[in-house]
C-alpha cells in the first residue's frame, strides 16, 4: 500500500509538472492586428506566428516573412544542413523543426494530428481521434482563409530609407470601420499609416542587437567595424565598466541603383559612425552569493561569453569569479584556440589543452565550437585520475552543443530557446542561478539519503540474520517469531526509511567536496558503523538470550519438545531489538561522524512523528496483542531495561566516532582504480570542511 501510494504521488507530481510545461510553452500569433502570447495548444489554422531563432515550431506551416530564416529539419528528414526558408523559395515549415537562425512570420496551415508530427504520432497509435464537437480547426487552410488571416488582420512594419538617410518606421493598420464592414473587399480596403517609432522603443530595448531586421541597426562586432578609425580608446573605456559596445552607424543607397541585400560584406562597407552605445547588464546581488556557495562546495565556475575581453573580465569581477590580481585565467578566443592547437596541422591536443583549462576562469568573444572544445577538452582531460563532471548553463541555441555533450545541462526556463531547452537535462524555471545551487544540495542530499538508508537496512539484516542462525544453534529455534520478522521489516523498509529518505537539505552540504565518480557508496565511516552497531546489537542479543532469566528473574523462553510458547524471555530480545533499531535509526542520520545527531532533528517533522508513533505503537504491540505477536505483557521495570539497551545504542554510537578511519578499513565495493586514485588523498568524511585543499571534481562552465 505505501509503495502504490508513493507511485501514486510521484506519477500526480509528473503528469502536474508535464501540464506546466506544456502551459508554459507559449507562442506570439497576430490575432486581428494585435499580438497575443499564446499557448501552443490554442493555435489554430489561420494565425501568424512570429518565429525566432531557437524556436520548436508548434505547427505546420508557410511562410510569409523571412529574415535570414534557416530551419534544422534533421529530426524529420535526418539532415544536418540548415535549409533556408522564403516567401518565394521552399517557403513550407514543419512542426517539430527548430528555427537555428533568423526571424519571420508562419501562416499556420495545419495544426494537431494533421500537422507533421501529428500524423507521426497518429501512424504510432499514440494519439486518439477526439471527438468532432470538440476538437479544433485542424484542416488546411485554403486560399480564402489564407487571404482573410494575411491580409486584413495582420500587422505590416515597413523601414524606408530616404535620400537624405533619415530612416521613417511606419506601421501599416487597417481602418477599424472599413475592416468591419468590408472585409473580405481588400480593392476598398483603407489603411491609415501612423508613425510608430515610440511604440516600439520597448520592443526594441529587448532586442536592440537584432533590430539590423528593420534596416536601423546593423550589429557588429565594433572590433572590426572600427579598424580603421580612433574609436578604439572609446570602447575599451566603456568596456571597462562591464558595458557591452554597439556601434550604431548608417550608409546612404541610391534608389536607381539598390545593392544585393544578401551581400553582407559590401552592405557594411562605408558606413558612417552615428555613436557608440554601452548597453550594461546589472549582476544580480545573489549572483555573487551563489557563485561563493559553489566555491565552498568544491566546483569551479568558468564564464563563456561572446563579450569582448574587457566587458567578460568586469562583468567577472563583479560576479567573484575572478580576482583583480588574476590576469592569468582570462582569455579570447583567438588566443585560447592558438594554446590549445597544433602549430603544424592546427588541430586540437589534449596535451595543450590540458596546460590552458586548469586555469582558465573566463573565456571571452567565444564562438559556439569554443563551448563545445571547451566542454569536450575537460570531460576527456586525464590529468585528474578521476573524470571531472562537468555541467552548464546556457539559454541560446548557440548554447546546445555544449548542454548535450556536458554530464549535466541547465536551461533557462524563462530566456532559454526550445532547442536548448531540449538539449538540457533540467530546465531552471526561474533563470536563477541560486537554483543551480538548491539543485546541488538537493542532489547532495538524496545521495546522503541512501546512504543512510544502506547503514541502517545493512545493520538490521545482518542482526536480524546472525541472530536466528546463533539462536537456531543454540536453543534450536529463533529468538524472533514470524510475525515479529514482519514488524521488524515493515520498520525497517516503511516506516524507519521514509523517516530517514525525507531529510531537508541544508547549506552545511555545501561545505563538502563532491563525491568522487567511482568513490563506493559506503564509505570506511559507514563499513566501521556496520560493524560497530552489528557486534553490539548481536553481544545484546545473545547475552539476554542466554543470561536473562537469570539477571531479570523471568522463566526461560526456550522451547520444550519443540513446542514454542510465549515469554517474557523472548518478548524482551524482541522489544530490545526494536528499541535498539529504532534508536539506531536516529545514529543513522548522521554518516560522517558527527558528534550531535539530534542537529536539525526538530526540522523534520516527518522523522521524530514517524518515530514516535512506532514507539507507541511497539508498546500496544508488546502489551495488548500477545495472541497475535507471540508476547508477554512486560512489567515497568522489564521496559526500564529495555529502554537502557536502546538508549545505549545512542552512546555507543559515540564511542565508534572516537575510533579513527584507517587505510585498512575494507569498503565495499572499492575496486583497484579506486584504490589507485585515492592513494595519497583524503577521503570526504576525513576532509576538513571550508578549509581543505580542493581538488576540482565538478565544474560549471556558464554560458552567457
Amino acid at each position: 500500500l505505501v509503495t502504490a501510494f508513493n507511485d501514486w504521488t510521484k506519477e500526480r507530481q509528473f503528469r502536474d509538472l508535464q501540464s506546466k510545461i506544456e502551459l508554459d510553452q507559449k507562442f506570439n500569433v497576430i490575432r486581428g492586428s494585435q499580438v497575443y502570447q499564446i499557448s501552443i495548444k490554442d493555435i489554430v489554422v489561420g494565425d501568424i506566428c512570429q518565429i525566432k531563432y531557437g524556436d520548436l515550431l508548434p505547427a505546420d506551416g508557410i511562410v510569409v516573412q523571412s529574415n535570414n530564416l534557416k530551419v534544422d529539419e534533421s529530426s524529420l528528414t535526418r539532415e544536418t544542413d540548415l535549409i533556408k526558408k522564403h516567401e518565394s523559395e521552399d517557403s513550407f515549415l514543419f512542426s517539430g523543426t527548430h528555427i537555428m537562425e533568423g526571424t519571420g512570420k508562419m501562416l499556420v496551415l495545419a495544426v494537431g494530428t494533421h500537422s507533421q508530427v501529428g500524423m507521426i504520432y497518429k501512424l504510432l497509435g499514440t494519439i486518439k481521434e477526439e471527438n468532432n464537437d470538440n476538437k479544433k480547426q485542424n484542416t488546411t487552410a485554403d486560399e480564402d482563409v489564407s487571404k482573410r488571416q494575411v491580409k486584413p488582420e495582420s500587422t505590416t512594419t515597413d523601414a524606408a530609407v530616404n535620400n537624405q538617410g533619415a530612416t521613417t518606421l511606419q506601421e501599416v493598420i487597417p481602418d477599424s470601420a472599413n475592416q468591419a464592414n468590408n472585409k473580405d473587399d481588400f480593392d476598398r480596403f483603407e489603411f491609415e499609416e501612423r508613425p510608430s517609432l515610440q511604440t516600439k522603443l520597448t520592443e526594441l530595448a529587448n532586442q536592440i542587437t537584432y533590430a539590423a531586421l528593420l534596416a536601423l541597426i546593423i550589429e557588429v562586432p565594433t572590433e572590426e567595424l572600427l579598424t580603421r578609425k580612433p574609436y578604439g580608446r572609446i570602447q575599451q573605456l566603456i568596456a571597462r565598466d562591464g558595458l557591452r559596445t554597439i556601434c550604431l552607424a548608417y550608409r546612404d543607397f541610391s534608389s536607381d541603383r539598390l545593392p544585393d541585400w544578401n551581400d553582407e560584406t559590401s552592405i557594411v562597407d562605408q558606413l558612417t559612425c552615428i555613436c557608440i552605445c554601452g548597453i550594461g547588464d546589472s549582476v544580480r546581488p545573489d549572483v555573487p552569493i551563489a557563485i561563493a556557495k559553489c566555491r565552498n562546495a568544491g566546483i569551479t565556475v568558468r564564464m563563456v561569453t561572446g563579450d569582448n575581453v574587457d566587458t567578460a573580465r568586469s562583468i567577472a569581477l563583479k560576479c567573484g569569479i575572478i580576482s583583480h590580481n588574476d590576469n592569468a585565467s582570462v582569455l579570447e578566443s583567438e588566443e585560447f584556440n592558438r594554446c590549445i592547437r597544433s602549430k603544424t596541422n592546427g588541430e586540437i591536443e589534449q596535451n595543450l589543452f590540458d596546460k590552458v583549462w586548469p586555469y582558465l576562469r573566463v573565456l571571452a568573444r567565444s564562438s559556439p565550437q569554443d563551448k563545445y572544445v571547451l566542454v569536450r577538452g575537460i570531460m576527456a582531460s586525464k590529468i585528474n585520475p578521476i573524470r571531472e563532471i562537468v555541467a552548464v548553463t546556457g539559454n541560446g541555441t548557440n548554447d546546445a552543443p555544449a548542454l548535450r555533450k556536458a554530464d549535466i545541462g541547465f536551461a533557462m526556463g524563462i530566456q532559454g530557446t526550445d532547442t536548448a531547452k531540449q538539449a538540457s537535462d533540467i530546465i531552471l524555471i526561474d533563470d536563477n542561478l541560486n537554483s543551480i545551487v538548491k539543485a546541488i544540495m538537493w542532489s547532495r542530499n538524496i545521495y546522503d539519503s541512501i546512504k543512510k538508508s544502506l547503514q541502517f537496512q545493512l545493520t538490521v539484516n545482518i542482526v536480524v540474520v546472525l541472530c536466528a542462525f546463533i539462536g537456531a544453534c543454540i536453543v534450536r529455534d529463533s529468538p524472533l517469531r514470524g510475525v515479529q520478522m514482519l514488524w521488524i521489516y515493515l520498520i525497517m523498509n516503511i516506516l524507519a526509511l521514509l523517516a530517514l529518505i525525507i531529510e531537508v537539505p541544508t547549506e552545511e552540504l555545501l561545505t563538502c567536496e563532491p563525491y568522487r565518480r567511482i568513490q563506493p557508496i559506503i564509505s570506511r565511516t559507514m563499513m566501521k558503523k556496520i560493524i560497530g552497531h552489528t557486534i553490539y546489537q548481536l553481544v545484546v542479543m545473545l547475552f539476554i538470550l542466554l543470561a536473562g532469566p537469570k539477571i531479570f528473574n523471568i522463566d526461560d523462553g526456550r522451547p520444550v519438545d519443540s513446542i514454542f510458547k510465549p515469554s517474557q524471555h523472548f518478548t524482551m530480545i524482541f522489544n530490545v531489538f526494536v528499541l535498539m533499531t529504532l534508536f539506531n535509526a536516529i545514529n543513522c542520520r548522521k554518516i560522517h561522524d558527527e558528534k550531535n545527531i539530534f542537529h536539525g532533528i526538530s526540522k523534520n517533522s516527518i522523522f521524530y512523528g514517524i518515530w514516535i508513533i512506532t514507539f507507541i505503537v511497539q508498546i500496544v504491540l508488546v502489551q495488548y496483542s500477545s495472541f497475535i505477536f507471540s508476547c508477554v505483557a512486560l512489567t515497568f521495570e522489564q521496559w526500564i531495561w529495555c529502554l537502557l539497551f536502546g538508549v545505549s545504542v545512542l552512546l555507543w554510537n559515540q564511542m565508534l566516532n572516537l575510533i579513527p578511519v584507517t587505510r585498512n578499513m575494507p569498503i565495499l565495493g572499492a575496486s583497484n582504480v579506486y584504490e589507485l586514485a585515492l592513494r595519497g588523498e583524503l577521503d570526504r568524511e576525513e576532509q576538513s570542511r571550508p578549509e581543505a585543499s580542493l581538488t576540482k571534481d565538478k565544474h560549471f562552465d556558464h554560458q552567457e
